[in-house]
């Protein structure tokens, strides 16, 4: 089994603001309802209309803070993020425990950065793997900027969103990846792929000039993902490939997160 070197990432910390704005929100909820049974029973008491009617705005707002259907969506979406990216790793600990797998690696370099779903450090090279856990058709072209998601409701509607090209997001994290390496001395050629992990998630992509793979585990993507790993020569020592972990973990911004 290959070694893991799991870090927090983005999405985690995003989803933890969320979820706890969420439960400050119906806090606040209970708390407007608890005035607004307090002044009731007082203005019971006293046999008070205008006391109970005073009751009311407390009640509205009490409502109101139990809605947290925009805390739901974001939280739907980061969550959704999150489970694709550990169905990621859950596929790569099958490569041999010469592997090394960096998750949600935060790299600053070259004035630019890059928040990495996983790179893989072996003998056979350094891979950097961009997850998405989108569902639906997926069309796109390797060289245009955007793709398109289509999915359907369950009343049979249809949904179009566009996405940043995946292609084009992990060549990013390649750039960046690829001159730290160089600043630690290492010019090993830093490969790409991209991995679409849900199971309802169907790609019509035209053909395009790419020299990185997009993979589904709809069409057999996760064994495919591991042969494209494993298929190369051995380039880098088993000594190496600790070195080579260890400096990208030293220069990870959120390694202390860990």
């Amino acid at each position: 089994m290959a070694k893991l070197y799991k870090l927090k990432s983005e999405s985690e910390k995003e989803y933890n603001d969320i979820m706890e704005d969420r439960s400050k929100n119906v806090l606040r909820g209970i708390i407007f309802l608890i005035i607004t049974l307090a002044v009731a029973l007082c203005a019971v008491a006293m046999e008070s209309m205008l006391m109970l009617l005073g009751a009311v705005p407390f009640l509205i707002v009490g409502i109101i803070q139990f809605n947290t259907k925009k805390y739901d969506d974001k939280g739907d979406i980061r969550r959704s993020g999150i489970q694709g990216e550990l169905q990621t790793l859950q596929l790569l600990e099958g490569l041999p425990d010469d592997y090394h797998i960096i998750s949600n690696a935060l790299i600053s370099c070259a004035q630019k950065t890059s928040e990495m779903d996983a790179i893989v450090i072996g003998p056979t090279g350094i891979f950097v793997i961009e997850t998405k856990n989108n569902k639906g058709v997926i069309y796109g072209h390797p060289n245009k900027r955007s793709w398109v998601q289509v999915k359907y409701d369950r009343g049979g509607n249809q949904h179009r969103k566009d996405l940043y090209n995946p292609i084009k997001q992990v060549k990013t994290h390649v750039y960046v990846l690829a001159n730290l390496l160089r600043s630690c001395g290492c010019n090993v050629y830093v490969k790409a792929m991209v991995l679409f992990v849900n199971y309802q998630t169907r790609l019509m992509l035209e053909r395009g000039r790419s020299r990185i793979p997009v993979f589904s585990v709809s069409d057999n993507g996760g064994r495919r993902v591991l042969n494209y790993i494993l298929s190369g020569e051995s380039i880098i020592s088993k000594n190496d490939c600790t070195r080579i972990t260890n400096d990208i973990l030293r220069h990870c911004d959120n390694l202390h997160k860990r």
